[in-house]
């Protein structure tokens, strides 16, 4: 009897190991598809399209790439988020390949609250460039957004104008540590074996210029 159910449970192994991977492919190409959605949505952005209420024809030309479905997406994403969506973009784009090329996600909590911190500090810095509320009207596109305003406003009630860029700045290099931890800690190291390896590419560039 022991020996069947040894039997059974190493045939059930294989199972679910290919039920897993099954899953997880899904998964990222769930995700490499959202991502270029959003980017083909957001890189094709027109304010004239709809839900847009700046022009008011019901018929029109959708202008966005991705349809109306991507106009949709465009436009509620940069209404609200504002330009630092593209900071999520970036971090989205990054974790698809990575899984894409079979590698793994490690301290994702960690990762996705380094992407919203980047989200919100990017949004609340273009506000502080351009505090003019008519600003958001002129190019919803990479406006700081509900979320970069309400951030902004505060900030400026606060910490003044001078206050509100240090906390921004300081909020954006710990949201690119948590998003990026193990690229910049191995910046130090790759700046170091690039300057050892200058004197090499000098010479490569010298040897093509004499074949020249």
């Amino acid at each position: 009897m022991a020996k069947k159910k040894k039997a059974k449970s190493k045939s059930a192994e294989p199972r679910q190991a290919g039920h897993g991977r099954f899953v997880r492919y899904s998964f990222v190409l769930a995700l490499t598809g959202a991502v270029v959605l959003v980017w083909i949505s957001m890189l094709t952005f027109s304010p004239d399209d709809p839900p847009s209420s700046l022009v008011h024809e019901q018929g029109r030309t959708v202008e966005n790439a991705a349809g109306r479905v991507g106009a949709f997406i465009a436009y509620h994403l940069s209404y609200w988020l504002g330009g630092g969506v593209y900071m999520a973009l970036v971090f989205g784009t990054v974790a698809a390949a990575l899984m894409l090329l079979g590698g793994r996600l490690r301290d994702v909590p960690w990762r996705l609250l380094g992407a919203a911190l980047l989200v919100t500090a990017t949004s609340a810095t273009i506000y502080l460039r351009d505090p003019d509320p008519a600003a958001c009207e002129r190019t919803l596109s990479m406006s700081a957004g509900v979320l970069g305003a309400s951030v902004g406003r505060f900030m400026l009630a606060r910490f003044s104008a001078v206050g509100s860029w240090i906390v921004l700045i300081i909020a954006l290099c710990i949201g690119l540590m948590l998003t990026a931890e193990n690229l910049i800690l191995r910046l130090p190291r790759l700046g170091r074996k690039a300057w050892r390896q200058r004197t090499k590419v000098k010479d490569a560039v010298s040897a093509i210029s004499a074949r020249r």
